[in-house]
């Protein structure tokens, strides 16, 4: 179930990051090496958060490894209220995109763009899953029709001495 108003991405830098580390905007901000007000708009819910400025952050996001995975952790656990999924980042040409957008226009079912991926996800994990099994299941015919070819031989060369 997805929340009705998830928290704006600067909300979480500005509780998660720059208020534990005890630094004020223009702090973070010569810090991240942007302006004052770049920072004040992103931590303010007045801007996103820009690929250059997801990069700037990504080192000053935590003090250590383990700070930085509970931060992203809570973070994605209050935007998807969801125990059982986990997070992963996925590379997209945009054909593909573009593809994927069609289809979350078109359908009814497919809600957003993560909704198509996981369905596209599940959906080829099966395909694969059943290829494995049928995959095993010839190579136990294959082994099978050797032993009884084997064993026609076998038959054939004794009625021939009878």
């Amino acid at each position: 179930m997805t929340m009705k108003n998830p928290p704006h991405p600067g909300r979480i830098i500005r509780q998660e990051c720059i208020e534990p580390l005890g630094l004020t905007i223009t702090d973070a901000a010569a810090r991240l090496g942007v302006k004052r007000q770049t920072l004040n708009n992103l931590v303010n819910g007045r801007a996103g958060i820009s690929p250059e400025m997801s990069i700037r952050l990504r080192p000053s996001a935590a003090a250590d490894s383990g700070q930085r995975r509970r931060i992203l952790r809570r973070t994605a656990a209050r935007a998807m209220r969801i125990d059982n999924m986990k997070t992963i980042a996925i590379t997209i040409d945009e054909h593909t995109l573009r593809t994927v957008d069609q289809l979350v226009g078109a359908s009814r079912v497919l809600r957003n763009r993560s909704v198509v991926v996981r369905v596209a996800l599940r959906e080829f994990a099966e395909r694969e899953r059943r290829r494995l099994v049928e995959e095993r299941e010839r190579a136990v015919l294959r082994k099978q029709r050797g032993r009884l070819a084997c064993q026609a031989r076998a038959l054939v060369a004794e009625q021939a001495r009878l």
